[in-house]
């Protein structure tokens, strides 16, 4: 039974410090915050801008506030996706994810009840992501990791990753899949296309990989999620299901419908439409469904309770689950 908080499943926050040392590092490797108008910024990563972002990406006073005139109880802190890092030597990967969820856990700890976290690990190497995925549900208790969709350019279903999967089962920890350097962005370059369309497209890559790569199925208690309302995997499952009937071989590594595997899949409410957002609640069942905002974003929803109490026709019950009883489920979190 829910306990009635509405909890943010995708957000993210660093702080200065966090750049600062993690600057220290390594060489190769220089970040450091731009602002970017007086109400938001950018952080440099060497030659890369990500962002803008708001204010409250750094500054939790400024964040707590706009929760709290959002409605939003808790956000689940994890890093900035391009944080992630995994073009990194394993080495200097694995200080720069420590960094980061030291920073990240000690801001949960300054406002107990207000944030839970989402470790980053350094998935270029699956055995020190293991390591730090165990330290960060441990020692930091945080509630899982934050993953991109692909290992510089390995899709999830690559051998080398699988016992890292195995390992976050075995912790009960959840996963969120977001986007990382996605496909085909020498073509998305106008239009701001890279975050529209190629973020959707990665993650539907990511979940299908995952799927049909037999992981899914391998490991029934795996607990996932997908940002940005789980890109076309909702809406075009079917279209997969039928590639395994008509092409021979698709489906080897599955003994059961790809359908069932889909199904172990949570996403989040982050599609920026009222009927497509019903119908990923109908067709994928409001149990599967959880709160995201992609906050600090300008690229996100800035009144997500409102945007699922608008939902017609979903049973309050059902609504409470998506606000925020499944992530309290899945991050067993206690009343």
């Amino acid at each position: 039974m829910s306990d009635g908080r509405a909890i943010d499943i995708h957000c993210h926050f660093v702080t200065t410090e966090c750049l600062e040392r993690m600057s220290a590092v390594d060489p190769a490797w220089k970040f450091q915050r731009e602002e970017s108008s007086p109400e938001s910024f950018l952080i440099q990563i060497n030659d890369r801008k990500v962002g803008p972002m708001r204010l409250g990406g750094f500054d939790l006073d400024r964040r707590l506030k706009e929760m709290d005139e959002a409605g939003v109880d808790v956000h689940v802190l994890s890093p900035v996706p391009y944080l992630m890092l995994y073009e990194a030597e394993p080495e200097a990967g694995e200080k720069l994810a420590r960094l980061q969820n030291d920073c990240i856990a000690e801001a949960v700890r300054a406002h107990p009840g207000r944030f839970e976290a989402l470790a980053t690990v350094p998935l270029q190497d699956p055995v020190r992501a293991i390591a730090e995925l165990e330290r960060a549900t441990g020692e930091l208790g945080m509630r899982g990791a934050e993953i991109g969709t692909h290992v510089r350019g390995r899709n999830h279903d690559d051998p080398d990753i699988f016992p890292f999967f195995e390992r976050a089962a075995a912790l009960g920890a959840f996963l969120l899949i977001h986007p990382y350097l996605v496909a085909a962005a020498d073509r998305l370059g106008n239009y701001g296309f890279i975050n529209s369309l190629g973020n959707p497209i990665d993650n539907s890559i990511a979940g299908a990989a995952l799927a049909f790569g037999g992981v899914l199925e391998r490991l029934p208690d795996l607990k996932i999620g997908i940002v940005h309302g789980g890109g076309l995997l909702p809406y075009q499952h079917g279209r997969l299901g039928r590639m395994v009937e008509v092409r021979p071989g698709t489906g080897e590594k599955l003994t059961r419908p790809v359908g069932n595997s889909l199904r172990q899949l949570h996403f989040d409410t982050l599609v920026f439409d009222g009927p497509a957002l019903e119908y990923l609640v109908k067709t994928w069942g409001a149990d599967h469904v959880l709160m995201g905002t992609d906050y600090p974003f300008l690229m996100s929803d800035p009144r997500p309770v409102e945007t699922v109490n608008a939902l017609l026709d979903i049973p309050e019950k059902d609504l409470d689950l998506i606000r925020g009883g499944n992530a309290a489920r899945l991050l067993r979190l206690g009343g």
